[in-house]
């Protein structure tokens, strides 16, 4: 089983439905069509927490032959060191966190073996594996692959966004159920989320190459797009 099965079967938020599918292969063909040189293939996912930016990346990753789903939160401070400079969310942008992401983004190419680090949310820990590099698609997903930073190391990019109330709705469920949250947790860390967000996020929204905008009613809209039950694939 590949590192991308694995997580595909394990994290796996829910089954997809025929709307779901939809989208993911308009997704694909997207990307697709604009990649048409033999460099590796680097897609990067973004946006607010909770509205499946993992559940894109590994559905995306089973699609590719040989490619690898890692997610930024590999890369941020572990729990212990964010609390002691005062980090309340592992998604602030720290200088150390976008170090490790520049090179790990610049090794990828370059590199015949590379770290696979994962980040457990229930202990606060990272876990780092070296592991060989026989990948040709590379997908990252986290809010930091928004910043110009990591512009340039990035071939496609995507913004998965939904208005506050579906977000905040969304990772509620995502938090409490998956993550172990209870919730007078997440409330109390809700409002520094979305806060951070806004302050280093939000302004890179429209550089992405596709916007996918996660509505109510099993609805998506990718740019100017609308996906529902209705909507054919061609």
């Amino acid at each position: 089983m590949s590192f991308n099965q694995y997580l595909l079967k394990s994290r796996c938020l829910n089954s997809i439905s025929d709307e779901y599918d939809t989208v993911v292969k308009y997704i694909y063909s997207s990307i697709t069509a604009a990649h048409t040189n033999k460099q590796p293939l680097v897609i990067g996912i973004g946006g607010l927490g909770g509205l499946g930016k993992s559940h894109l990346a590994m559905t995306l990753g089973s699609m590719y032959g040989k490619s690898l789903v890692v997610s930024t939160d590999g890369f941020i401070m572990e729990r212990k060191a964010r609390l002691k400079n005062a980090l309340i969310c592992s998604d602030v942008p720290d200088e150390l966190t976008i170090k490790k992401l520049t090179s790990w983004l610049e090794a990828i190419r370059i590199k015949d073996r590379i770290v696979f680090p994962q980040y457990n949310h229930k202990t606060g820990l990272i876990y780092e594996k070296k592991i060989d590099n026989e990948f040709d698609v590379f997908i990252v997903d986290g809010a930091q692959i928004l910043l110009p930073e990591l512009r340039e190391l990035l071939t496609y990019k995507i913004v998965i966004t939904a208005t506050n109330t579906v977000v905040k709705k969304l990772r509620k469920q995502r938090d409490i159920k998956y993550r172990g949250y209870t919730c007078q947790e997440f409330e109390s860390l809700w409002p520094e989320y979305n806060k951070t967000y806004e302050l280093y996020y939000r302004k890179y929204e429209p550089l992405a190459e596709l916007c996918v905008n996660v509505q109510k009613n099993n609805k998506w809209k990718i740019n100017d797009r609308t996906f529902d039950s209705s909507s054919i694939y061609q």
